[in-house]
């Protein structure tokens, strides 16, 4: 008896020993003002200067601000394809690449792979603009399916030309910089 008792005094904690405590914030801190590992504010901590410069055109470049618009346009031009053509492959494929590429723009590159896929894009699509631009009235994929001219101009030829040309361009600013 006197052995059970004496194992359960060895597994009782004792009284002396500080119980840990969790890591708290206190409530007077903000979780915004808390640093973030790779955020630029920590990089200018450390005195990187290459990830200075580049945070700095990362933040200010006009360029990249019509890159991001342009890409929230194509973003939001799929829902209206869906509504107007049905729902296709390449209206499903081509927003998720975008996708990928704002996780790659976030990291401060992303803008020749928003290029890259804007031109394919547009190369994929070009005889659904010609028959657009030509008003030959009927879909080139199947002839029963929807026609829409001037949708399909906007959202399947200006608005990726627009992002394959300003995403070129930020890439090239990038590099000079």
């Amino acid at each position: 008896m006197q052995h059970r008792s004496e194992e359960s005094a060895r597994r009782r904690p004792s009284a002396s020993a500080p119980a840990p405590t969790p890591f708290v914030v206190p409530a007077t801190t903000r979780l915004s003002t808390l640093p973030v590992p790779n955020s630029p504010s920590v990089s200018k901590a450390r005195g990187d200067p290459l990830e200075t410069r580049a945070s700095a055109w990362r933040e200010s470049s006009p360029r990249r601000a019509l890159v991001l618009i342009l890409v929230l346009a194509s973003l939001a031009s799929a829902p209206v394809s869906w509504v107007l053509d049905g729902v296709t492959p390449s209206m499903i494929v081509y927003p998720l690449v975008l996708l990928v590429g704002l996780w790659r723009f976030r990291r401060g590159g992303g803008t020749l792979f928003f290029t890259i896929a804007a031109t394919i894009f547009l190369l994929v699509h070009l005889p659904f603009t010609w028959a657009a631009i030509t008003d030959s009235g009927e879909n080139p994929s199947n002839a029963s399916r929807p026609y829409n001219p001037a949708e399909w101009i906007v959202t399947l030829f200006a608005v990726p030309l627009a992002l394959a040309v300003a995403g070129f361009l930020a890439w090239r600013e990038g590099r000079s910089s």
